[in-house]
Order: structure tokens, then sequence, then C-alpha cells
């Protein structure tokens, strides 16, 4: 029963990231924020356009791009986009910003929050516990400081 919930609501996202992607082409102004703001994250990603007009057409083989779900690259994108526009938290932005000072693009910075993301979503649903703000936002704080420095203790 599990499975078929998580592939009926496989399918409902696929479906709908489709149907904005064609309402974009369309007129956009039908579209309401979150979904704009989805779009424009679709759109930094050009090598997945033959995907976002056919998602719920094609097989999870199809999609996956170099061991990349396209969607799911793309989904957390949005977040990390929504996470800025919200300031919440506000680490994001800070991130985003002390990376772009060292040089990255903007591109780049958001793939590295994002990647930090996963990886607090995956603990999340490995370990079956819930989100923990504190740990992600640690997190981000690490991001583009460099390798932390370990003191080294001296042999006598």
């Amino acid at each position: 029963m599990q499975d078929d919930f998580m592939l009926q609501m496989r399918d409902l996202s696929r479906r709908h990231m489709r149907l904005v992607w064609e309402m974009s082409g369309l007129d956009e102004s039908a579209l309401d924020d979150d979904d704009r703001a989805l779009v424009e994250v679709m759109r930094m990603h050009p090598e997945y356009y033959d995907l976002w007009g056919r998602l719920d057409e094609l097989s999870q083989e199809e999609i996956e791009r170099d061991g990349t779900n396209p969607i799911l690259h793309v989904t957390i994108h949005h977040i990390v986009e929504n996470q800025i526009a919200d300031g919440k938290p506000a680490e994001v932005a800070e991130a985003l910003q002390r990376l772009m000072k060292q040089g990255k693009t903007r591109h780049q910075a958001l793939h590295e929050i994002g990647g930090v993301l996963a990886e607090e979503m995956f603990e999340i649903l490995k370990a079956n516990r819930p989100y923990n703000e504190r740990r992600y936002v640690a997190k981000l704080r690490r991001l583009g400081t460099g390798p932390k420095k370990r003191k080294r203790r001296r042999r006598r």
C-alpha cells in the first residue's frame, strides 16, 4: 500500500512539473509564484530541456542522466531558492553570499548548498528522524570556510 502511494505521488509530481513547463511556454502569467520559480530553476538546466515536456511518459532509467535524477536535482535547487527568498533559515543566503565572494557563480553556490540540503534529507530518511535545523545550519556555516584545521599534538 505504501509503495502504491509513493508511485502515485511520483507520478503526480512528474505530471505537475510537465504541466508547469508546458504552461510556461503558453502563458506564464497563469502560473502562481511558486510554479514560476520552479520554471526559472528548470530553465537554469538546459541539459534537461528535452525531459521537461514528457516527464510523465518516461521511465526512471530514461530520466536519469549521468547518475543524476533531474527531477530531484531541480526540486532541491527549487527548495534552496525558496529558502533564500523566504529568508529561512537566514544562513542559506549567508552561505550563498560567502560562496559567491569566493568566486563561485550563483549557480555553483546553489549547488553546494543543495548538496548540504540533500545530505540532510538523506540522513532524515535513512535514520527516520525529524528535520534538525540546527544541524543543517551548522553545515551551512561551514560551507566555503575551507577545511577544518586540526590541532597538532606535540610528540614528546
